[in-house]
């Protein structure tokens, strides 16, 4: 590796001594050997998270404070999953917490874990559904609270749950 700025640089393709850049051709190869443990998190994390960057982006220009935060959040959950996507042990990491969460969901919940474990996503889903029939406004602030409410005891219930596996 190479010594820059006090960071050790395991990879081959910066070459700081010699160009004080990056030999592209290299970095090329090491990319092209880059293992993917898992295609559905690392484009669901692209695609998605960056939606959410680019809408909020947008929003905070005009002049929204509150898609900060939202920025923060989608940038966070970019890095997480190309963290799991990448390394080896990020993918055992979120493997084991899925299988985690499906297991509380089921000993929580016995038959309707599955449902359970997917009633939020539902929930927004009709919320969407609801503001694009041209729903009142208040039907889809109100749905939006509650769906928001019960995701957060749902998430309170099952981190509890979740205790007893670390």
């Amino acid at each position: 590796g190479i010594w820059k700025s006090g960071i050790m640089i395991k990879s081959k393709a910066v070459t700081a001594r010699v160009s004080g850049g990056v030999d592209f051709t290299v970095l090329a190869r090491e990319v092209g050997s880059l293992k993917m443990y898992d295609w559905k998190t690392f484009l669901a994390a692209l695609l998605l998270g960056g939606a959410g960057m680019a809408i909020h982006l947008m929003k905070l220009l005009q002049g929204d404070m509150v898609s900060l935060a939202w920025l923060i959040l989608f940038a966070y959950l970019i890095c997480r999953g190309i963290y799991e996507s990448v390394t080896e042990q990020g993918f055992r990491r979120g493997k084991e917490r899925n299988s985690q969460v499906k297991q509380v969901y089921q000993e929580r919940f016995g038959k309707l874990g599955l449902v359970m474990s997917w009633s939020v996503v539902i929930g927004w889903g009709v919320i969407i559904i609801l503001a694009l029939v041209s729903a009142p406004a208040w039907i889809i602030v109100a749905g939006g609270i509650a769906v928001l409410l019960y995701q957060l005891i749902l998430t309170v219930i099952i981190r509890g749950d979740l205790r007893k596996y670390r």
